[in-house]
């Protein structure tokens, strides 16, 4: 048990410094403490740190315990509270059961019994989080293609970083001095795993492809060693390419830079989104729902609570719809949602609060297939031209996110890939079939600099264009 934060929250000294002279944190897994003498002041803290753990007064000035267990009941994070009270505060305290109170301690205080409450929460949250990530450890980290285990024997006494690649824009990181361990590759993620010999090596690699893809979402992890940090370096890594939901980039994983809480400026845009949805303003819900990702923007706020708080807008205008998405968590709806872009994120939820509105069911506003057979097709007659991710988007209206796992789910090849595909193939026939200028060729099938459509061409066909040409003869 470790890495716990206790808030302690009463209007009497006596109480803090009992604790304290009482409780040995450490031995409890507790790192830092911190204390506030009524619930406002506990509230700032919240806000900033994020306790997992709350010793609650019931009764303080300015703001009591009652009064701040509702002012954080929608706090999306994992945390235990349990409240202090007198004999004669048993049917206040009863109130108070109703926000997840985990522990109702009498007055005069019983230490014992605050340990034994205090050891119990802390497993309990130690239980939840490990939980989570097992699932996404296990959903990602399985085995490779050829059945060996993913986390190689090596990793156990060498040096190594693991980096996260949102799928659908795989960069082809040309570095020779960073050997990678091994790659596993799925529907919304690609994960490597590279060697390096020290924390300065890992450091120089991460700056050489920083500001070098910058339409990408890409996670470094910090710098490991041993087979043992396995999960940390894979978890940081997905946590730092998660700070790239608002702005696209190279990101090296930054502990607590992204926020929680959204203040109450975006409860009131809430507000006024419910009223234009009740009133059946389609366009002051497009504003609302702009200003509200605008808001989440410039807060840095957490994907997981972005999400948290789009769900549960959604449960409040309509409980039903949302346990009808709930069983599509396969579907382009969910994947949407819990997407990496928050672009992706915004769009889906306009797209189910308008479906609401208009009484449609969620089914209706999955993807169609024929949308993503359309930007095949439109792939396989405009690969001379500039076609991202982006540019696909911005033309069928759809998240670049969104496109790359159709695509793949669909297909069952990488958007990416098969763009290569396409064109090598073409330059393929023209190499067969013209006297084309190996110059044009490469402009005809998509790229701009000859000497790049050389080194592609000859990875994918293991010889150079004029060779193939060549032997073709």
């Amino acid at each position: 048990m470790d890495n716990m934060k206790l808030l302690i929250t009463d209007d009497q000294n006596s109480v803090h410094m009992f604790f304290d002279r009482m409780l040995h944190y450490e031995e409890l897994g507790i790192t830092q403490v911190f204390h506030a003498g009524n619930g406002q002041e506990a509230l700032e803290i919240i806000k900033k740190e994020w306790p997992e753990l709350m010793l609650l007064d019931i009764r303080m000035p300015v703001m009591d315990g009652l009064s701040l267990l509702k002012e954080i009941h929608d706090f999306s994070f994992e945390h235990r509270v349990m409240i202090l009270s007198a004999y004669d505060e048993f049917e206040y305290a009863k109130k108070c059961m109703q926000f997840g109170v985990r522990d109702y301690l009498l007055k005069p205080i019983d230490i014992r019994e605050v340990k034994k409450s205090l050891e119990q929460s802390t497993r309990e949250i130690l239980e939840i989080q490990q939980k989570g990530l097992d699932k996404t450890f296990q959903k990602y980290i399985k085995k490779t293609a050829d059945g060996t285990e993913f986390i190689p024997e090596e990793l156990e006494k060498q040096g190594y970083g693991i980096v996260c690649f949102e799928s659908g824009n795989v960069p082809e990181f040309v570095q020779e001095n960073m050997k990678v361990f091994c790659t596993v590759e799925t529907e919304d993620m690609e994960i490597r795993v590279y060697e390096a010999e020290n924390q300065k090596e890992w450091e120089n690699f991460y700056a050489l492809q920083k500001g070098q893809n910058p339409d990408m979402r890409i996670g470094f992890g910090y710098y490991h060693i041993g087979k043992a940090e396995f999960l940390q370096a894979f978890t940081e890594s997905m946590e730092a390419l998660r700070q790239g939901f608002y702005t696209p980039g190279t990101y090296y994983y930054e502990k607590d830079c992204l926020t929680r809480y959204q203040g109450t400026e975006a409860g009131k845009l809430a507000e006024q989104l419910k009223k234009s949805f009740e009133t059946g303003d389609v366009q002051e819900m497009k504003q609302a729902v702009e200003k509200l990702f605008f808001i989440f923007r410039r807060g840095k706020v957490h994907p997981d609570y972005v999400q948290d708080f789009c769900y549960g807008f959604l449960i409040q205008l309509n409980s039903d719809f949302v346990e009808t998405l709930k069983k599509l968590r396969s579907s382009t709806v969910s994947e949407a949602l819990h997407s990496v872009d928050s672009a992706a994120v915004k769009n889906m939820f306009l797209r189910l609060i308008l479906s609401m509105r208009l009484n449609l069911p969620p089914k209706d506003v999955q993807m169609d297939e024929d949308v993503v057979r359309k930007i095949r097709h439109y792939i396989d007659t405009n690969y001379e031209k500039d076609i991202s991710l982006i540019t696909l988007s911005k033309h069928f209206f759809i998240s670049k996110y969104q496109i790359s796992r159709l695509f793949k789910k669909q297909f069952g090849v990488n958007y990416s890939d098969y763009i290569l595909k396409v064109r090598m193939e073409a330059a393929e026939m023209l190499l067969m079939n013209s006297n084309e200028k190996i110059d044009d060729i490469a402009r005809r099938v998509g790229f701009e600099e000859t000497s790049y459509f050389s080194r592609v061409f000859s990875k994918y066909f293991g010889m150079a264009p004029r060779e193939y040409r060549k032997n073709l003869k």
